[in-house]
């Protein structure tokens, strides 16, 4: 192969890892140690603006790591080598957006691919799922207990994703703009789901949140498609922007809620009511309008209630942010 470009990206910038760049579009890495960390820094590649010459990246035996952002803006690459020596991937995400496959080495210890999917080695965690992958359906290894962050961010080729009953997590964003997956089984192993997991799921209408879980964290189900749901007992808080721009007519928070903010239901434009449990002790509703239990702030006024005008209840000191918001 004739080498268009060279760089020295070893983390100590010492010539002990180096990146060619090869004429069939082969980004080879060589060399012994960790790659330089290139979280808010610009790659070579990217800087010369010859990224989208990147069709393939092998990295060698000797190589430690894949850090964070590595191949950002790497936009067609079509497949990922990862050798026996690797023993850190964070730099494999949503950005690669052509990806078809992730191979792993044999001899690796902490990492193997199924069918060119990251796991770790022992599959107890899917790491990334290639976005260009042609499946419409995948089925989640049966010991995997964690979905990791990003996981399958923008994997737009997926109508159905099967999760296995022993799940526990699922990481930040790990579905975000799956937009046409239309049926996640949620298991009601699951403990704890990142935020944004379901970002822009445009086609997931209903989902199932498991009785296990305790937090519904911030932007969980943001724009997605979602139209009905159930807040089970047992959920404490519900963080910031949740719901927003969800298609939901109504909702009901459980008794069991302690943490809420009006904020999660932001562009809720055709909400008509919030209900809360009347043996919530932190919160209540008044005709549909959410308040704090001793009425001294009104958080939350329904954006598509219908009501031309509304009176404040007296008594209330405090009006929350974007109460009244698109209303």
């Amino acid at each position: 192969y004739i080498i268009c470009n060279e760089w020295d990206i070893s983390d100590n910038a010492d010539g002990s890892v180096i990146a060619k760049l090869l004429d069939d579009g082969t980004l080879d890495i060589s060399g012994t140690g960790e790659m330089k960390k290139w979280i808010g820094k610009t790659t070579p590649w990217v800087n010369i603006d010859i990224e989208d010459m990147i069709k393939r990246v092998n990295i060698n035996n000797g190589i430690t790591n894949i850090e964070e952002e590595v191949f950002n803006n790497c936009n067609n690459i079509i497949s990922v080598q990862i050798p026996s020596s690797v023993t850190s991937v964070s730099g494999i995400d949503g950005t690669c957006n052509i990806l078809k496959e992730i191979k792993v080495d044999n001899d690796n210890t902490k990492y193997c691919d199924i069918d060119g999917v990251l796991y770790t080695k022992d599959k107890t965690e899917i790491i990334r799922y290639p976005q260009e992958k042609d499946n419409k359906e995948y089925k989640i290894a049966e010991d995997v207990t964690s979905i990791g962050d990003y996981a399958f961010k923008e994997c737009e080729n997926l109508t159905n994703i099967i999760l296995p009953n022993g799940l526990t997590r699922i990481g930040d964003s790990a579905f975000s703009r799956c937009k046409n997956i239309t049926n996640i089984n949620m298991p009601d192993s699951v403990k704890k789901i990142g935020y944004n997991a379901f970002f822009e799921c445009k086609n997931v209408t209903n989902i199932k949140i498991p009785s296990s879980l305790t937090s519904i964290e911030s932007g969980l189900f943001s724009e997605s498609g979602i139209v009905d749901i159930n807040i089970p007992e047992g959920i404490k808080s519900i963080k910031s922007r949740a719901f927003n721009g969800c298609n939901i007519t109504s909702i009901t928070i459980p008794s069991s809620v302690k943490e809420l903010t009006g904020t999660a239901f932001m562009n809720c434009n055709i909400l008509k009511e919030i209900k809360v449990d009347e043996n919530n002790a932190e919160y209540c509703d008044v005709d549909g309008v959410l308040y704090t239990k001793d009425m001294k702030k009104i958080m939350k006024y329904p954006a598509g209630k219908e009501d031309t005008t509304y009176t404040i209840l007296e008594g209330v000191t405090q009006i929350d942010y974007y109460a009244f918001d698109e209303c």
